[in-house]
């Protein structure tokens, strides 16, 4: 096979089956499969009780500090999320339902679209809120020993976008995720303690935007 005709099948077969994420490396496609939420173990916030999280906001060359709150209601179906400056206004407010992400309050310097499909992308992902509570589709990807998952990678594609999860299936975890757009973008990394099942820090970079949010429990 001529050169031409070797890099243009190369080309065909790149474009028709698609290149796996980054985070998927080491591991091998295993197909489709039909998951749960379960399947990435996520962390759940209580209903009805607030929860803390110092943060810190970077926005290319500026960076602001504060306390962002996630309160989810009773039902577990509605979540606020508000983010309060260290000297005290409040930089956002919102309510992210099962169809939209209700504004009450945005600074005026965060006040652009993409920036607040960016916001509720990114808690969508958090909150566990853009997938659905039963069976969805995924494309997987597997690390397996002795014919045991120890590292699973799933693609979801659905009405909210794109994104990639990579779980530790030995020590039950989400380790890291990602999600499409052209803007919005994000990559997230998960740390944990030993013996915790909730995140001690979690750290979410918008490389097109140059945007970084770091989440860490705090306790009032």
């Amino acid at each position: 096979m001529n050169k031409p005709i070797a890099a243009t099948v190369t080309l065909l077969v790149l474009l028709t089956t698609g290149c796996a994420p980054g985070i998927y490396k080491g591991l091998s496609r295993a197909g489709k499969e039909n998951i749960t939420a379960t399947a990435l173990y996520p962390f759940r916030h209580t209903p009805g009780q607030a929860s803390y999280y110092a943060t810190e906001l970077k926005v290319r060359n500026n960076t602001i500090n504060g306390i962002l709150t996630i309160l989810p209601d009773s039902a577990n179906k509605n979540i606020r999320v508000a983010m309060t400056s260290v000297f005290g206004p409040t930089l956002f407010d919102f309510n992210i339902t099962p169809r939209r992400m209700e504004v009450y309050t945005i600074n005026p310097k965060l006040s652009y679209r993409f920036m607040l499909k960016t916001l509720e992308k990114d808690f969508r992902m958090i909150l566990f809120k853009n997938l659905p509570q039963q069976s969805i589709e995924a494309k997987a990807y597997h690390e397996t020993i002795d014919n045991k998952h120890i590292r699973s990678g799933y693609t979801i594609n659905n009405k909210y976008g794109k994104f990639y999860y990579l779980a530790d299936d030995f020590a039950h975890r989400l380790t890291q995720a990602e999600s499409d757009g052209k803007l919005t973008r994000a990559e997230m990394s998960y740390e944990y303690e030993a013996g915790n099942s909730m995140p001690s820090k979690i750290c979410i970079k918008h490389p097109v935007i140059k945007t970084t949010i770091t989440l860490t429990p705090y306790t009032p």
